[in-house]
């Protein structure tokens, strides 16, 4: 009973709650919609930073392996075929930027990890706000370093 009062259950109904309703989206259809969305309107030079990015917001708010990956690995075959790009490209940068960002955010898997550990709510409070500022500044490098890897990829070496 003590250990069940002293569960971080805001952190656990948190995370349960985010890879319910990234499922949801699975099921009614969303990643098919987003696939033929994105093949058709991104241009294919920028499309591997979009979807870095895309797989960035998703994982701060769910975790990488858990959610990013199943909800954005099957578009790579419908994003692939339509734009050329190496599948290989779209899957690495999907994981580099999810977990740029699902490490540290406090809102995903690593960061609420962290948070279930303090000892008190005023440790939290404090580690909470250096996570939220480590989080999207991860998420804006790593979309740099993607751009920056992409550019190389198609100018020099395809």
């Amino acid at each position: 009973r003590t250990v069940l009062l002293h569960l971080p259950w805001g952190t656990i109904l948190m995370l349960c709650s985010m890879g319910m309703l990234i499922g949801l989206a699975v099921k009614s259809g969303a990643v098919p919609i987003l696939a033929h969305w994105l093949s058709g309107n991104i241009p294919t030079s920028i499309l591997p930073v979009v979807v870095a990015a895309l797989a960035g917001f998703i994982s701060f708010f769910s975790s990488t392996s858990g959610v990013v990956a199943p909800t954005l690995f099957p578009m790579v075959a419908h994003l692939s075929s339509e734009s050329g790009i190496p599948p290989m490209l779209l899957f690495t940068v999907i994981i580099m930027a999810s977990q740029c960002t699902g490490a540290v955010s406090p809102f995903s898997s690593g960061g609420s990890l962290a948070l279930a550990s303090c000892r008190s709510p005023e440790e939290a409070t404090e580690l909470f706000k250096k996570l939220m500022f480590l989080a999207t500044p991860g998420v804006y490098v790593a979309v740099l370093v993607l751009i920056f890897i992409c550019s190389l990829v198609y100018n020099y070496i395809i």
